[in-house]
């Protein structure tokens, strides 16, 4: 039996954290609200992880107990809930040595467009234990056309992770904020912010571009977050213009980020999902 969507919109409820929501003006912006919401750690209680991370589903036990031959094991599990058990801990333990056996599960994964939180868990994992040898492969799969557009928010993490021919590289990065692919960017700078990337001066001047170009974006209505968070490390005049503007935002994670950031502090911003 795999595991559905119960709506065309996003995740069921019992899947994300239960937050208000406001009213949408479009079924993708539903799925940005909700990958905002369980990306941004000050929004939330002081969790690190969704509740369906640290609870186990159909009683489970808790994924972080797995030994490393287990979540392998599970990977070929029928039920997609246990596929995705297995990879979270793959994820967790980020050895390289798992990281042909998470690419061919992900390959086999990606035929059935139903299990996409399986295969977000997937995508993550294989950007944690992964090379440069899988950013081909990935990019394939970003100018994929999907309905379940969290799905690229992954890719987009994984191909700054993996992708860079030095540390500070900002070509991967670029490459997403350069493709029609609803969240790549998003997924993208979610990793420049949390890698802690410092970018040459016309580097960052194009993803301050991309940021204030979707600054009141109803469709990506917490773009500026990340970048807020990754500007800490960066400098200028643009920078210090950029992070004065989200101060004064009224959205709270985003003024929260830039007043860390214009403090030189990264802050406590983690990745939910």
């Amino acid at each position: 039996m795999q595991d559905v969507p119960r709506t065309a919109n996003g995740p069921r409820r019992s899947d994300s954290i239960d937050l208000p929501m406001r009213p949408f003006r479009t079924a993708r912006a539903r799925q940005e609200q909700t990958y905002a919401a369980e990306n941004c750690a000050n929004c939330l209680p002081s969790m690190e992880l969704c509740a369906m991370d640290n609870v186990g589903r159909h009683g489970e036990a808790d994924w972080m107990a797995l030994a490393r031959d287990e979540a392998l094991a599970l990977l070929a599990d029928p039920l997609s809930a246990r596929r995705r058990r297995g990879a979270k801990r793959l994820r967790a333990l980020a050895d390289p040595t798992t990281a042909a056996q998470i690419r061919t599960a992900l390959e086999r994964e990606m035929l059935d467009r139903r299990t996409w939180e399986t295969q977000y868990q997937l995508i993550m994992a294989l950007g944690m234990t992964g090379g440069r040898d899988d950013v081909e492969f990935l990019k394939g799969l970003a100018r994929q056309p999907r309905s379940t557009t969290t799905v690229n928010a992954a890719l987009g993490d994984a191909i700054v992770r993996l992708g860079r021919a030095v540390d500070n590289d900002p070509a991967p990065a670029l490459w997403c904020l350069r493709q029609d692919a609803e969240l790549l960017a998003d997924g993208a700078l979610r990793a420049v912010a949390m890698l802690r990337l410092r970018f040459p001066d016309d580097a960052v001047g194009e993803v301050l571009d991309y940021a204030e170009e979707h600054f009141r974006d109803l469709d990506h209505r917490y773009l500026p977050y990340w970048p807020a968070v990754a500007a800490a490390g960066w400098s200028g005049p643009r920078v210090q213009a950029f992070l004065i503007r989200c101060s004064q935002d009224d959205r709270q994670i985003i003024a929260a980020a830039a007043n860390d950031a214009l403090n030189g502090r990264y802050g406590n911003h983690v990745s939910i999902l």
